[in-house]
């Protein structure tokens, strides 16, 4: 039998997980395992291909990475508020019938391009724009904007709207409308909006959690998330704004925990550690690994948060507000951090805002505004190209939409 994986928990103590033939589907606790030899990772000796990384030994990669998507084993430990929660192109080939796993395009790309999708909104005269135009339309200064639509589009969503009961229980109440957007693969995107616009109800559209009342359609990697949100939900992370880890736990013990509550059953020692490295070493916090949570910044506790998902491997991370009540150098550094999952790491990273402070390490900035109650689509697109479409600097935009928002809602 293989030997037991530690488990901390919140007082301190140490408890063991056993990886035996209950816990492990339809192997046994005997069963002889071989490793991957691209990625090192525990093979079973029925499996043709490896679950970590997709590679097929003796075969190599197909044309189509597969993502592996095992279930977590249990829901103990996670937030109970997680109700926000990775690329290749929309025309992807979709979920494979009853199986644990999506083909996708994966790129292979994670360079530090910058990357934009289409803007939505109109000009002062009325007319529309778009910064992903086709190339016979392109000059010289728009070959950067060709060169990045060149990356994959990862998330779609066309929502023509979405109602939830009135709080009387008579009648529907229209919450969002004509929502249409792209995002692209390994891009830092900002949702921002006037009060009541619908900044979350957007986030949880987008992030599949919250699509019940939705007319239209969200695709991430070409997959319907209304149709198929319980396979792909292992690929998206959300991170609440409250702080969801143990005050008691350093935050490699936090993300150990994470990562044998999220990862299946019989993902090995040797990996999780792995894992719980690499996290660390994406978030910069590999000095302070063995430090307390309670004892580190402010910054440092967001990370800690954002760290729960992204040692599952989560390749969409859905933030709210991660940048509440932390100075300004705790700002710059956590958007920072954020910008390099997504430039260097391939991660797509979308996250609400109020303070555009940093708005300049954003590729993307999507803008709701309030139009007789209901939450529309007013621009999105890169932030110098916000600013020449409001004519006024990001800050400013929002009394613009306060004032007047059916000027900038098409």
């Amino acid at each position: 039998m293989r030997k037991p994986i530690q488990m901390f928990s919140p007082d301190g103590g140490v408890g063991s997980a056993f990886k035996t033939a209950g816990n492990l589907g339809d192997t046994t606790a005997d069963e002889p395992v071989r490793r991957c030899d691209v990625c090192g990772g525990e093979m079973a000796a029925k499996d043709t291909f490896c679950r970590n990384c997709g590679h097929k030994p003796g075969g190599g990669r197909t044309d189509h990475e597969k993502v592996r998507m095992g279930a977590p084993q249990t829901d103990a430990g996670k937030h109970a508020d997680g109700f926000f929660t990775s690329g290749g192109s929309l025309n992807g080939e979709g979920v494979e019938s009853g199986s644990g796993h999506a083909k996708v395009s994966a790129t292979k790309d994670h360079g530090p391009e910058v990357r934009i999708s289409t803007v939505h909104g109109k000009t002062a005269g009325g007319r529309r724009k778009n910064a992903a135009a086709s190339d016979s339309g392109m000059g010289k200064k728009d070959a950067g904007a060709r060169r990045r639509a060149k990356k994959n589009v990862v998330l779609m969503a066309d929502i023509k709207t979405k109602k939830v009961k009135n709080n009387s229980g008579v009648g529907m109440k229209e919450l969002i409308r004509d929502i249409h957007m792209e995002i692209q693969e390994g891009t830092l995107v900002a949702l921002l909006g006037t009060a009541g616009a619908g900044k979350s109800t957007v986030m949880n559209c987008l992030n599949g959690m919250d699509l019940q009342g939705v007319e239209g359609r969200v695709l991430y990697r070409g997959v319907d998330l209304m149709k198929n949100f319980e396979e792909m939900k292992y690929l998206i992370g959300s991170v609440p704004q409250k702080k969801i880890f143990h005050a008691a736990f350093t935050p490699e013990e936090e993300f150990t925990q994470a990562a044998m509550l999220r990862l299946p059953a019989d993902t090995s020692e040797a990996e999780i550690k792995r894992r719980v490295d690499q996290t660390l070493e994406m978030l910069s916090m590999t000095g302070v690994r063995k430090n307390r949570n309670s004892k580190l910044s402010g910054g440092e506790q967001t990370r800690v948060n954002v760290g729960i998902e992204l040692v599952a491997d989560r390749d969409l991370l859905c933030l709210d507000e991660p940048d509440q009540g932390l100075s300004p150098n705790y700002k710059h550094e956590l958007f920072e951090i954020m910008r390099n999952l997504a430039h260097t790491y391939g991660k797509t990273v979308l996250s609400i805002i109020h303070d555009v402070s940093e708005i300049d390490m954003f590729d993307q900035v999507v803008m709701l505004a309030k139009v007789d109650g209901v939450g529309r689509l007013a621009f999105s697109g890169t932030p110098e190209e916000a600013r020449e479409y409001f004519g006024v600097d990001i800050r400013d935009a929002y009394a613009l939409l306060e004032r007047d928002p059916k000027r900038f809602v098409k």
